[in-house]
């Protein structure tokens, strides 16, 4: 974004971040914003996410009620690195905000909010992290927190959840910033499945649910003892991490559909709906990536009552 299109918060200081785990990431997505979004396995895995969730517009809830639009609405794309969610939702909200820990992500960020012919007032992204451990002793007067809104519509968070050091935190977070009636969306790994009900899903098929009746941009690596089918060592080479591995919380690498809709109903939020995609990510030749090569990944939904 030129600097005559920058909102003034745009380079706001870094907010305080709890651990390692957040330094890693603000260090390597900074760092590799330029080159990530050229990766041809990334675009793959973003143009099939899409095609998801524009396919299942309705199932999200976001498209109001007639006489909606007369209204503000807004959105908030949490860990927004290049605007992936921004860019496919805009056209339902007055105002979009994006948050990312990294400030080469928020360059993106801000440069596709320029693309899109949006002005700041319109899109805008700044550096900072919902999991500070307070708002007001996170950063000096220039926090933009003190003045980031309460009542969003709705708030997302894709491929991210896998590197916060607390992603049912996160969750909470989100959740505090939604307006009543808002929704929250969140995008992951799903884990390996176990059973028959860890299926693909789809809105406009059959939904698998659980018995309680609740309802890219970051890629790392499975460390956990053991694993010996890495499926990208097939073709004669041996299967290297990723070099984002050390941004993934190992102890959480990907997520069972009952840990997504537990953490969802802890959050506060009703409705949760969890769907899981018809395809599998085919990882980048020779890399490992969290579910140990090809896998799948779970959209869920919840509403703030």
């Amino acid at each position: 974004m030129s600097s005559s299109n920058k909102p003034s918060n745009t380079t706001s200081a870094i907010l305080a971040t709890p651990g390692s785990l957040a330094a890693a990431n603000e260090e390597f997505f900074s760092n590799s914003a330029d080159a990530l979004f050229k990766d041809k396995w990334v675009q793959d895995m973003q143009a099939q996410m899409r095609e998801f969730l524009e396919k299942n517009i309705e199932w999200l809830g976001i498209t109001g009620a007639p006489g909606d639009e007369d209204r503000e609405k807004k959105m908030l794309d949490y860990a927004c690195g290049n605007g992936f969610l921004t860019r496919i939702y805009h056209p339902h909200f007055t105002k979009c905000i994006g948050i990312d820990i990294a400030p080469g992500m928020i360059e993106k960020y801000n440069e596709a909010a320029v693309q899109l012919g949006l002005a700041p007032e319109q899109m805008y992204g700044f550096v900072g992290d919902l999991s500070a451990p307070s708002i007001k002793d996170a950063a000096d007067e220039n926090n933009p927190f003190s003045t980031l809104p309460s009542d969003f519509d709705f708030a997302a968070i894709a491929m991210s959840l896998h590197h916060m050091e607390d992603p049912s935190a996160t969750l909470i977070k989100l959740s505090e910033r939604v307006r009543r009636g808002g929704i929250v969306l969140a995008i992951d790994w799903l884990a390996s499945p176990s059973s028959s009900s860890e299926q693909s899903t789809d809105a406009q098929g059959q939904h698998t649910h659980h018995h309680h009746h609740h309802h890219g941009h970051h890629h790392g690596h499975d460390n956990s003892p053991g694993n010996t089918d890495d499926k990208a060592s097939t073709a004669g080479h041996h299967a290297h991490d990723h070099p984002a591995s050390h941004t993934v919380s190992h102890a959480h690498a990907s997520f069972s559909r009952a840990q997504v809709e537990e953490m969802f109903v802890r959050a506060g939020l009703e409705e949760v709906d969890v769907l899981v995609s018809e395809w599998e990510v085919a990882p980048p030749e020779g890399r490992v990536l969290p579910n140990k090569g090809a896998t799948r990944l779970f959209f869920a939904r919840g509403r703030k009552m």
